[in-house]
């Protein structure tokens, strides 16, 4: 499907330039949809499908690096669970917009820094929890960008991505209907993953996940739910929009 089709970093950073500057026009995920930081801490779907899985993995003296952050509507809900966190990302712009969040909801334990995912201004075992959020399929340096999470990453420290679901045909559906997604979405499998990260990494789980950035109605909630209950996530499981994975840094890993 062309609407999957690579995307450079420089096209990314346009597309949230545009979108973020409100020259992309707010259809089903425009900016008020997507990155509107009280929608996301009202959100029933990121709540369950984000908030209760990532929070098992952080401590509160856990620092805690948000890697590709955007506006911060994931880094304020991983703040409050952290004694620090640092925001990572290459667009100023989102960088921006992150400052504003931190500042609207006062939080006082964050730093961010504009860098790429390939190059983390930071030494070696700095972090104890590193999270990615729809962030891989968006980096075109992907092997340079896990090596250095493994590299700034302390021993037995977390690694917590999720990524979207390429056999999801909800998803497939909405970002074809919205043309500010098209060509932004380059999906994954669970064996692309796994051969990405299993060398660098111990995989302690690997699952389809229900977590909806977007248009957040009653019934995608719903189908959600249905997709995870226990009888039914064995057989159509694969139907969730979302991949997420957790693991532990290798101490002697193999190199990419």
């Amino acid at each position: 499907m062309t609407f999957f089709r690579k995307q450079t970093s420089k096209d990314g950073m346009k597309f949230y330039r545009n979108l973020l500057n409100g020259a992309c026009k707010d259809y089903m995920w425009g900016k008020n949809k997507r990155f509107n930081p009280i929608r996301v801490f009202n959100s029933p779907s990121i709540n369950k499908y984000f908030t209760l899985k990532v929070e098992k993995h952080i401590s509160s003296n856990h620092k805690v690096l948000d890697l590709g952050c955007g506006n911060g509507v994931f880094l304020a809900i991983l703040a409050s669970r952290c004694e620090k966190i640092v925001g990572i990302d290459i667009s100023v712009d989102m960088l921006n917009d992150c400052s504003k969040t931190i500042e609207r909801l006062g939080i006082t334990n964050a730093r961010l820094i504009k860098a790429a995912s390939e190059k983390i201004p930071f030494p070696d075992n700095e972090f104890d929890v590193i999270c990615l959020v729809d962030v891989i399929h968006h980096v075109e340096h992907v092997q340079e960008s896990v090596l250095e999470t493994h590299r700034v990453l302390k021993p037995g420290g977390k690694l917590l991505v999720f990524e979207p679901n390429k056999y999801n045909p909800l998803l497939a559906l909405l970002c074809f209907l919205d043309r500010n997604e098209w060509g932004a979405l380059r999906l994954g499998s669970k064996k692309r993953y796994r051969r990405l990260f299993e060398p660098l990494f111990n995989i302690y789980s690997m699952e389809y996940n229900g977590l909806l950035i977007g248009p957040d109605s009653v019934i995608n909630c719903k189908i959600a739910d249905f997709l995870n209950l226990p009888v039914v996530r064995n057989l159509l499981g694969w139907l969730n929009p979302k991949i997420f994975i957790s693991m532990t840094k290798k101490s002697e890993a193999l190199v990419l």
